[in-house]
């Protein structure tokens, strides 16, 4: 059985985001419980603040996550993998992530 999980969070920078120059997203996602996954989908990266700079800042996000699975699901052997992870600028100091999250039993 496999089912993808969605999930979307407006990460809020400190200062202005001109340009993302650098992404990356891993997670440290397990099961808890046999139907309870936790953990963190962690990103980090660097941007430029503005069009002329050519200084690059660093950031990193943890983004926590609990999911409870229905009691049907099988979970042993169970899989979890970032499926798709897209991101986007929405405004001056925020960046939008969609992230899809498999898991296969």
């Amino acid at each position: 059985m496999r089912q993808v999980i969605p999930f979307t969070k407006d990460i809020e920078f400190k200062t202005m985001i001109n340009e993302i120059t650098n992404i990356s997203l891993e997670h440290d996602l397990s099961l808890k419980d046999s139907y309870t996954i936790n953990g963190n989908f962690i990103i980090t990266g660097k941007y430029k603040i503005n069009e002329t700079s050519m200084q690059e800042d660093d950031f990193s996000y943890k983004i926590p996550i609990d999911i409870s699975l229905d009691q049907s699901y099988k979970t042993d052997n169970i899989e979890l993998e970032i499926e798709d992870f897209k991101y986007e600028k929405v405004d001056s100091n925020v960046l939008k992530v969609n992230i899809d999250l498999s898991l296969e039993n």
